[in-house]
């Protein structure tokens, strides 16, 4: 095994992390026994109580187990869902998070292909892959001059199968999102939340586990809930909680906004929030929550506002990261632009090419944080 003598630190900690590493890259297996405490301490370059210090603080966190009489072990820390162990072993290691999702995305599309060529063959038995490939370049949206790319087509759909994907590793919010898109406008959204509650009362950060779904369609179709591992149940309108600040305020203003900081400007945040305050506007405390659920939470009133703002004034969202959740704040009766208050236009290709952030909010309180925004904006950005 690669272990490497540890440096002149508090020597425990470097050990914890040496071990760590040595089990996320796969060297250290679940079941896969450590050497002797001695050898091992030899190895590490560490006094046994030190490395003692260190087995006791990572069996804690549920990634060795000791067994009487046999030694030391690695946890059994994967099966067919992320283990409390692993969740925070990849909290604390974010090359773990980019390798499990560049994993992901090759796992994903090799499966995602064969399931599309088995279905499409129940209709087309004698389909070749290529034939398969080929028919799919048909329907393929892409901008015009990309490489297999052609016009938008007047209706496709856009799909993230986990947004929120630092979330779904931490055990937090996530979702599922499925849009039609036609005519450059979404016209079907669907949102499935697996720990997001229908409990309006329950906090974001406690995980429920029936989850939400909620769906949107066109005209005054409205917007329709569901539990996630009830799908045949019939469908409900979307509770709405009473208008009443977090912050037991009537009447305060309730901000939702992404998890991680790079993902929003969250300083502007709390400028607009200061801002608001100064104004005489009661503010609550302000939610942070990954995925396209903060679009659900605004839409049933847990949160006044979902404000998204990128530090990077060049940068544009993909289309998939708000068509649904778009969709079903807008029925909800939200006013939705972006951050500068243009309208938020899905039918130029991949990203919301002519848009900055987003901004969700009833039309009061939408007038309120623009006016705000405006104040904190140069004057080339209005």
């Amino acid at each position: 095994m690669p272990f490497l003598k540890v440096q002149p630190e508090k020597l425990s900690s470097s050990v914890v992390r040496q071990i760590e590493q040595l089990i996320l890259r796969g060297i250290l297996r679940p079941g896969e026994r450590l050497p002797p405490e001695r050898d091992l301490a030899e190895r590490l370059g560490v006094s046994r109580p030190s490395l003692r210090d260190a087995i006791a603080e990572l069996s804690d966190h549920g990634l060795l187990t000791s067994r009487a009489g046999s030694g030391v072990f690695v946890a059994e820390v994967l099966g067919s869902a992320f283990s409390p162990a692993l969740i925070q072993l990849f909290a604390s290691h974010d090359e773990a998070v980019f390798d499990y999702i560049a994993f992901r995305r090759d796992m994903e599309a090799l499966t995602a292909e064969r399931a599309a060529l088995e279905a499409l063959r129940l209709v087309w038995p004698e389909a070749s892959e290529d034939e398969f490939l080929s028919a799919l370049d048909y329907g393929a949206a892409g901008l015009e001059g990309e490489p297999g790319g052609h016009d938008w087509p007047e209706a496709f759909w856009t799909i993230d199968p986990i947004d929120g994907t630092k979330g779904f590793i931490r055990g937090h919010q996530y979702s599922v999102c499925l849009a039609l898109v036609v005519r450059g406008v979404p016209t079907v959204g669907v949102l499935g939340c697996p720990n997001l509650s229908a409990d309006l009362e329950r906090p974001f950060d406690d995980p429920d586990p029936h989850g939400i779904t909620v769906v949107a369609g066109g005209g005054d179709a409205g917007v329709w809930a569901v539990p996630t591992d009830e799908p045949g149940t019939r469908l409900r309108r979307l509770e709405v909680a009473p208008r009443s600040g977090a912050s037991g305020e009537e009447g305060a203003i309730r901000f939702c906004e992404s998890w991680e900081s790079s993902h929003t400007d969250q300083s502007a945040t709390r400028r607009v929030m200061r801002v608001l305050a100064d104004a005489g506007h009661a503010i609550g405390p302000a939610a942070r929550i990954d995925s396209q659920c903060k679009y659900v939470v605004a839409a049933r009133g847990q949160a006044d506002v979902f404000l998204r703002r990128p530090r990077d004034s060049h940068r544009r969202d993909w289309i998939w990261d708000h068509a649904p959740g778009w969709l079903i704040a807008t029925r909800a009766g939200l006013c939705v632009t972006d951050a500068h208050g243009r309208e938020v236009r899905f039918g130029l290709g991949r990203t919301l090419a002519a848009n900055h952030g987003v901004l969700a909010a009833r039309g009061t309180t939408h007038a309120l944080v623009r006016r705000a925004l405006a104040q904190l904006d140069g004057p080339g950005e209005r």
